[in-house]
């Protein structure tokens, strides 16, 4: 669907989410008034069945991330490896950076982070803190997955993308996300009961 897309930009939606009138003028401004920049994504207001806003921040809300971190001068991309809080249709790609980079991975279940991170890894991403979509939440999508087998997989998951895209950092960052790798692994040993196994990673992590 990426190669066969017609337009200049592009982005991904989700049901539950709902894009704001200016939402998208302003990530195209920002794009077009930053030619190096590949991707920028903004904010989310989370919002009730009845329409009424519940945050103004969905990043710190759902995810309790620091847009302060976001914002730092060490840009959104050490916000991307260690606070990850996009969400739908919070961005927008030049399609021919998408296209390069090999798009979204759709055999993920976390392909918007490993997209993110492959483009983090550039330097060309950027955020603007301003709300540019809104994400509608209802018991469906609030419930917290419990089953630790579940859990478990994720975590597994989420430590592949991580391992996968460690070589594309330099620096500081690079040795942040492979921080993150060993904190991931404390999660799974903390959900199979492995208490030593617990301690030797986040002593890695440290």
């Amino acid at each position: 669907l990426l190669r066969l897309s017609g337009g200049v930009f592009v982005g991904v939606g989700a049901s539950d989410y709902y894009f704001l009138p200016d939402g998208t003028r302003k990530l195209l401004a920002y794009l077009g008034a930053h030619p190096s920049t590949d991707a920028v994504f903004g904010d989310y207001l989370v919002v009730g069945n009845s329409g009424d806003v519940i945050h103004s921040s969905g990043m710190e809300s759902l995810h309790r991330a620091s847009k302060r971190l976001y914002l730092s001068d060490a840009g959104p991309a050490r916000a991307i490896i260690c606070q990850w809080a996009l969400a739908g249709p919070v961005a927008l790609v030049r399609k021919q950076t998408a296209v390069a980079m090999g798009g979204w991975d759709e055999r993920l279940r976390f392909e918007d982070w490993d997209f993110f991170l492959r483009v983090a890894a550039t330097g060309r991403l950027a955020f603007i803190d301003t709300p540019v979509c809104g994400y509608r939440v209802h018991q469906t999508n609030t419930s917290r997955v419990t089953d630790p087998a579940i859990r478990i997989r994720n975590q597994e998951e989420a430590r592949r993308v991580a391992q996968r895209n460690v070589e594309r950092f330099r620096g500081p960052n690079q040795r942040l996300l492979a921080a993150q790798c060993k904190l991931v692994d404390a999660k799974i040993a903390y959900l199979k009961r492995q208490p030593l196994s617990l301690a030797r990673h986040l002593m890695g992590f440290a």
